[in-house]
């Protein structure tokens, strides 16, 4: 499922994209410092090409067919030696993970670890060389893939949680739950219930509820709800499928408050212990409202 009717009204809300534009444009000359001009410019490219289709009227059709050419741009097939390719790569299969880790390192509960919804499976791959027995699974099977196939099983659905009979002491779950339909949120839960006693959340928080002096975060927080959620829409579908090409993903777009999850999984028996924010972070291409929630199951 995508709704991608929601994309094309976003990108029709002028003070959200001059939000959007702001937060891409410092987000990429801070990480691509080599290529910070080069890279500014690529996100002003693809943003104008995309914004310009949606300007006459609302149409999926040429929000695909422009988010296609938007995409080559930073893709760019012809040339393996492209430097965004090679400079993203390293961000999200090294310094990602990185720091990610040393956020959350802390919270980690056993050694027996799982990755649901593990992309190309770069966190559970560094997790194995910090010495944890880290496993990955996802519904599909991403391209450039960094984990050995007995590590990685593509599942039917997120309920299929279950490795070989593998039980696992903390699972992490990385800004998956807003890719998933929320009717369907409940039913994961419940199966979650049963395996970890720990569960590590990151994920896109709407509204932010973070006191803080950083520039983008009070711009963002002085956003209408309304506004911030379709910074979100936008900041996911851009960052997923034209920086990445990852036209398969499935959008919803189910972004929550940190209050409103905090109920979700209490019905299921969870308690949230921690937060840790994590908001539009320094050195990251894609700045977001981003949130960790550990949850215990009770």
């Amino acid at each position: 499922m995508q709704d991608l009717h929601l994309v094309c009204e976003a990108l029709k809300e002028k003070e959200v994209m001059i939000f959007f534009r702001d937060t891409l444009r410092d987000g990429y000359g801070e990480y691509f410092q080599t290529h910070s001009k080069e890279a500014m410019k690529l996100v002003d490219m693809a943003l104008d090409l995309i914004i310009a289709g949606q300007q006459q009227e609302v149409s999926i059709f040429r929000l695909v067919s422009d988010t296609q050419k938007a995409s080559k741009m930073f893709l760019n097939n012809a040339d393996p030696d492209y430097w965004f390719r090679k400079e993203y790569l390293r961000y999200r299969t090294i310094y990602k993970c990185e720091s990610e880790y040393q956020e959350i390192r802390s919270y980690i509960s056993g050694n027996i670890l799982l990755d649901l919804g593990c992309g190309d499976g770069s966190f559970a791959n560094y997790l194995i060389k910090q010495g944890y027995d880290a496993w990955g699974s996802d519904i599909v099977r991403y391209p450039q893939s960094q984990l050995i196939p007995s590590k990685f099983r593509v599942l039917n659905s997120y309920c299929d949680i279950q490795q070989d009979g593998v039980n696992f002491d903390t699972i992490f779950i990385k800004s998956v739950l807003h890719h998933i339909e929320k009717a369907k949120i409940g039913n994961i839960l419940s199966v979650l219930h049963y395996c970890p006693r720990r569960l590590i959340i990151k994920e896109e928080i709407i509204p932010s509820e973070i006191i803080s002096d950083d520039r983008l975060l009070l711009k963002y927080t002085k956003l209408s709800v309304h506004d911030q959620l379709q910074f979100l829409i936008l900041m996911d579908y851009f960052g997923n499928v034209i920086a990445q090409g990852y036209d398969f993903m499935n959008l919803p777009f189910s972004f929550q408050s940190l209050g409103q999850w905090k109920r979700i999984f209490a019905q299921y028996n969870f308690k949230l212990q921690k937060v840790i924010p994590a908001c539009f972070e320094h050195n990251t291409p894609h700045k977001n409202a981003y949130e960790w929630m550990i949850f215990d199951a009770i």
